[in-house]
């Protein structure tokens, strides 16, 4: 429920981001003017089937993952490394398992026009070209790497800090109110996001580019292979430092409401599960 939440309202930012990423436009606001001009508002969810398709069941998968590693390290460490290495543990088997959706998701959001390829448009058009195998292998091959690790350290960040927020927003009788809740929730995705964004800038441009060389490369064609090294210098040699933050504005904004309803709505359920002995656990969970 709360993965199915937060991409409702979460990819229409994750669109403009991926879009300043790419350089459709100067600023969030700009690339929305793009987006809406070109696309209409159709254009924000481009990408989205798979996102919705995945998010209950990676979500619960993170959580579920998080919280047995949690226990297991239970006062083993420092409790805020207890977290760290915790959410890091949570986020190593989704990552692995959907990250050829993501590049699917990148590639679509980085198509210009009206006209949407789409998700199974996308896959024949590879299939077609390059046989199931071989598009199957490089779509991991491309996709594992950067993405496992930027989701295992965003992971990490992410319960960590939601873990400290908690902890110093408690009232004197230690109970955490739901704006606090909320608050804690926000500032956690906005540090997460902080610390992986130049990894996940790296990672659009690297999913954006054509997955074969040649001239029926899919989309984009033409282009060979460029490696992660190679396209991040190229990054800097085009903006310096400040090109792997393009569309960071609108991250932070995205940030705070999604992880706010994400976070927000795990705690929430959980604790109605536990109140009404579906299962057993703390009453305040994480």
């Amino acid at each position: 429920l709360s993965g199915l939440v937060g991409v409702l309202v979460g990819h229409p930012f994750d669109t403009l981001k991926t879009r300043a990423q790419m350089g459709w436009a100067q600023g969030g606001s700009a690339v929305l003017q793009t987006t809406l001009k070109e696309q209409g508002l159709a254009g924000l969810y481009r990408g989205v089937f798979f996102p919705l398709m995945s998010a209950g069941w990676t979500t619960a998968l993170t959580f579920s993952l998080y919280q047995t590693a949690r226990n297991g390290l239970r006062g083993k460490v420092w409790p805020y490394a207890e977290a760290f290495v915790a959410g890091v543990l949570g986020g190593l088997i989704p990552s692995t398992l959907v990250c050829p959706g993501l590049l699917l998701k990148v590639q679509l959001q980085s198509e210009r026009g009206q006209k949407s390829t789409g998700v199974i448009g996308l896959l024949k058009k590879f299939f077609t070209t390059h046989g199931v195998r071989r598009s199957l292998v490089t779509m991991y091959a491309t996709a594992f790497p950067i993405s496992f690790v930027t989701d295992t350290i965003g992971r990490g960040f992410y319960f960590a800090c939601y873990d400290i927020c908690k902890t110093h927003l408690r009232d004197s009788e230690g109970r955490l109110t739901l704006p606090s809740r909320i608050a804690a929730a926000s500032l956690s995705g906005i540090a997460a996001w902080t610390s992986i964004y130049p990894l996940d800038t790296l990672r659009s441009k690297r999913f954006s580019l054509p997955l074969f060389s040649g001239p029926s490369s899919g989309a984009g064609g033409g282009q060979g292979f460029e490696g992660l090294w190679s396209l991040a210098r190229r990054i800097y040699s085009e903006g310096g430092a400040k090109a792997f933050f393009r569309g960071y504005g609108v991250t932070i904004t995205r940030a705070a409401p999604v992880a706010g309803c994400i976070l927000t709505t795990y705690d929430l359920t959980y604790e109605a599960l536990v109140q009404h002995r579906v299962f057993k656990g703390p009453v305040m969970p994480l």
